[in-house]
């Protein structure tokens, strides 16, 4: 028997060519330049589709300034220091060509809507530019390590942080005045003139107010930061620790880069299509068919002329506080033998005014077109930076280390903790639920959450070869291939992630776009070990989807679903020749997912696809193993 197999391939990959303009898609950055060409970035749920990676780039140069000093008098070790630094940050981002979503079903099927060229939102990057900040920070400690009694220490100190408001050379970061409904642009921003010309000419339904500041928040200068701890040895062998702090954290810059992002300096606009026909519904009640170019013909300024509704990322207030973190802990260490410790702690955490951002042009769920419902209907999203979001910790730890002894190491730990807050990672769509229940249908675990985790990393030197158990006065040859042999490995055993049961935007039809929505929730939806397979990983009976004839808002909270374990272990072998005094080679075979265990990951959680739902397609690597060589001098 025998078999013959032969897989020939031919690729050749252009940057420059046009594919947008092949299919007949106009006014986006491919017709600008050829480094933006690619593929057009279509999405069917359910399906996979083509997608493009345009050019970006960031680079960040950090000028720093520290000095610290140690004094030890007496039974006090004093600390204390300063830190200036300023931080020049300069931006590209594209993101890309623009998109084309078709998830309404207007023919009954997604695929079939994508065939017919008719797409339920169509976004698309006509023009887009570029942004550098420059920030200063400033801080300043002080610490005491207090050793008061023999068996007790305490430390306290303080430490104030402040940094400027972020700064570009074009004054070009933008403001929202969310009650009056009026851009906030400064008066010496440098393009001045055609942006005066653009909303008197192009966009006269937009009300720009020019105002007097060329940073786009004022420094928040009241961070104060006290910390406080304690070590107290109960016995010989045991110390109980526990300590409580204050820090800030700064707005990170790069991540507020969209703020200079809005008309005419960028031309991004976004249509949304009406969920039950085929059409787009303007702000002004006139009606447009759907398809790949809702502008018509016309050049770039035709994408965004009026009654098309734009898109902006402004800050909601020159109030821009730091993210206060409030970190308190306790533990207790006992060392059971020279080279083995055990300990138990307990960490908690509140963190207010955390970085996010969220969509504040939404309303009401009713049914027909979003758009023209909105309080301001020219936006098809008000995307603006804050400083709003809260978090919770807990967690309880417990930790055996063995020191090395007798050739062996090794560091056990396992972690039971919740983690719950109002959002976890910044610009990402809001994470709210409910336009009548704003931060509380936010709130949820995090999703990063992992309620149960236990990692044991270890080594073990094989005890062959001179200076070891057996073969201890072996010759210099024969020790060579006898000693230096060893394994060492990480295995780590976790709970899943969270993650909500999505349903179209278009049932809760509350935003245009940059909001989530979760269908009902009429059962857990988490299924026992025993029932779970790789084709029902939850329970879609668990959730209903409201009518699209009746929108509203779904129950179903965020991150209630509980996503597939990990269990990893990754093992290598060593073997180490020693070549001369102080040089050393070391030779590794390692295996990443040693036992080639499927580490599955966790299944689409969107209700529309009933036929995906729940049912898990993909994993993680299968094993993978590797050969190091490493030369130590």
């Amino acid at each position: 028997m025998s078999s013959y197999l032969r897989d020939t391939r031919l690729a050749f990959l252009s940057n420059g060519t046009n594919f947008h303009e092949q299919v007949g898609i106009l006014n986006v950055l491919a017709y600008t330049n050829p480094i933006f060409t690619g593929t057009p970035n279509i999405g069917v749920p359910g399906f996979l589709a083509p997608g493009e990676r345009t050019p970006n780039y960031r680079t960040t140069k950090n000028y720093e300034w520290t000095d610290n000093v140690s004094w030890q008098r007496g039974s006090h070790g004093l600390k204390l220091g300063g830190d200036f630094r300023v931080i020049d940050t300069n931006m590209f981002y594209t993101g890309g060509n623009g998109s084309h979503t078709f998830g309404n079903r207007y023919s009954g099927d997604n695929f079939a809507d994508f065939l017919l060229g008719l797409p339920s939102s169509i976004g698309k990057t006509a023009r887009a530019t570029l942004w550098d900040s420059r920030l200063k920070y400033f801080a300043a400690y002080i610490h005491d390590d207090w050793k008061i009694a023999s068996k007790l220490t305490l430390n306290f100190g303080l430490r104030y942080e402040v940094e400027s408001s972020l700064k570009t050379s074009r004054n070009d970061t933008l403001g929202w005045d969310q009650q009056r409904g009026e851009l906030l642009i400064s008066e010496n921003i440098a393009n001045r003139s055609r942006i005066e010309d653009f909303y008197k000419n192009v966009r006269p339904d937009i009300k720009v107010r020019f105002v007097p500041y060329n940073s786009a928040w004022d420094a928040d200068k009241n961070n104060f930061g006290p910390r406080l701890g304690l070590a107290y040895q109960l016995r010989s062998k045991t110390v109980l620790r526990s300590g409580f702090g204050m820090f800030y954290n700064a707005p990170q810059a790069p991540a507020m880069a969209s703020s200079n992002d809005f008309a005419p300096n960028s031309l991004r606009p976004i249509w949304t299509g009406d969920p039950v026909r085929p059409v787009i519904r303007l702000p002004n009640g006139s009606e447009i068919p759907a398809g790949y170019n809702p502008e018509g013909s016309g050049g770039p300024e035709a994408t965004v002329r009026f009654p098309a509704p734009l898109t902006i990322f402004p800050f909601y207030s020159r109030e821009f506080p730091y993210g206060l973190n409030y970190q308190w802990t306790m533990s207790l260490q006992h060392q059971l033998r020279q080279t083995l410790l055990v300990e138990a702690q307990y960490l908690g955490s509140r963190t207010n005014h955390l970085l996010s951002n969220h969509n504040t042009n939404y309303t009401q769920p009713a049914p027909g077109a979003v758009q023209s419902r909105l309080p301001y209907p020219s936006f098809a999203r008000i995307q603006g930076t804050h400083m709003g979001l809260d978090a919770y910790y807990h967690g309880m730890g417990l930790k055996v280390e063995q020191r090395h002894s007798h050739g062996l190491s090794y560091l056990a730990s396992y972690t039971w903790s919740k983690a719950i807050d109002t959002g976890s990672t910044f610009d990402v769509a809001a994470e709210w639920l409910n336009p009548n229940d704003f931060w509380r249908s936010a709130r949820g675990v995090s999703d990063f959450d992992a309620r149960h985790r236990f990692v044991f990393s270890y080594q073990y030197e094989l005890p062959f070869g001179r200076g070891k158990r057996f073969g201890t006065n072996t010759s210099g040859a024969l020790n060579q291939f006898f000693g230096g042999w060893g394994v060492r490995g990480v295995t780590f055993f976790q709970s899943g992630f969270a993650y909500s049961p999505r349903m179209s935007l278009a049932r809760a039809n509350y935003c245009a776009a940059a909001c989530s929505a979760n269908a009902d929730r009429i059962a857990d939806g988490n299924l026992s070990k025993s029932e779970r397979t790789i084709n029902r990983f939850w329970d879609i009976s668990a959730f209903v989807l409201p009518p699209l004839t009746n929108p509203r808002a779904g129950n179903g909270g965020r991150n209630i679903l509980v996503g597939p374990g990990l269990n990893n272990w990754d093992l290598g072998v060593y073997k180490t020749f020693q070549i001369a005094e102080g040089k050393k080679l070391e030779f590794r075979y390692e295996m990443f997912n040693t036992w080639n265990h499927p580490q599955f990951n966790a299944p689409p959680s969107s209700i529309e696809n009933a036929a995906t739902f729940g049912r898990i397609t993909s994993a993680r690597d299968p094993r993978i193993s590797q050969f190091v060589l490493k030369l130590t001098f």
